[in-house]
């Protein structure tokens, strides 16, 4: 529950403190899983063998604990409550995240100030598109979590435990290049392009991962795979708050990454299903 819904908040934050260099500004607060992925992990193995998992359970939440508890305190969800204006808006510009009614479906996309509700946003064909596609990414992204290093293990590459392992850190190395990356790039050719590389890339890795039968090649997938990922995690919301606006983002967002949760939760079992 804790897990689902901790990057909402940031992201819809975020959205609101910049109008320009958003995605530069969301893969960078992006990054933080990726670089957590990379420096946990090995430190929780360190840390279990010094005070066991009861104790590294324990000491790990409460450093969790503190840090979203204070970070909390600091971070004000608009610019607003400061008496700031977000960046990039110049004070005589219409803000993109005020109260103005929704226009009419057929006008969805266009690029305007005007906000949606999440009523307005469920009737939106744009809204369901890409819940789906997020979800089709989730479970694909959820099958490389959990099956490729027993893939890497198995007799067709017959790399050993510990030399699969490391697929995972260039999982999330590439995830952590990708969103910062493709945010920057974003922020030039806007959201949509940036998300068409991702699942681009993404669908084209998945495409060669058969054909995959050594560990350096494996290598090379598990960099461009994640590099798709990481980046497609942040084109998302970012392309969210383009189509819909911010006002109601965190509810919008909420709803739509329902289908982020059900693809993470699925892809794995099933897929393990059809290997069986």
């Amino acid at each position: 529950l804790g897990f689902s819904g901790e990057f909402l908040p940031l992201v819809v934050a975020v959205s609101r403190w910049f109008e320009k260099r958003r995605g530069l500004a969301l893969g960078i607060v992006g990054a933080g899983s990726p670089v957590g992925a990379m420096v946990i992990a090995p430190l929780s193995g360190y840390m279990v063998q010094q005070f066991g998992w009861r104790g590294t359970f324990i000491i790990l939440g409460s450093i969790v604990g503190l840090m979203v508890m204070g970070a909390a305190q600091l971070i004000k969800g608009t610019p607003e409550e400061k008496g700031l204006l977000p960046y990039g808006r110049n004070s005589a510009e219409n803000p993109t995240s005020g109260t103005v009614s929704a226009p009419p479906l057929s006008s969805i996309g266009a690029a305007s100030p005007l906000t949606f509700t999440l009523r307005q946003a469920l009737r939106a064909k744009n809204f369901w598109v890409l819940t789906g596609a997020m979800f089709l990414g989730s479970f694909s992204t959820s099958v490389i979590f959990t099956h490729l290093v027993p893939h890497a293990t198995d007799p067709g590459v017959g790399a050993s435990l510990s030399q699969a392992a490391t697929l995972l850190s260039l999982l999330a190395a590439g995830s952590l290049v990708g969103r910062i990356a493709l945010g920057t790039l974003s922020d030039r050719l806007g959201a949509r392009t940036g998300l068409a590389i991702c699942f681009g890339l993404g669908a084209t890795a998945m495409l060669w991962l058969p054909l995959a039968k050594e560990l350096s090649w494996l290598r090379i997938f598990a960099l461009a795979y994640g590099f798709a990922s990481g980046g497609m995690f942040t084109m998302f919301p970012m392309l969210m708050g383009e189509l819909f606006g911010l006002a109601s983002m965190g509810s919008i967002l909420g709803v739509s990454r329902a289908s982020t949760a059900l693809g993470f939760a699925s892809g794995g079992p099933i897929a393990g299903w059809m290997f069986d």
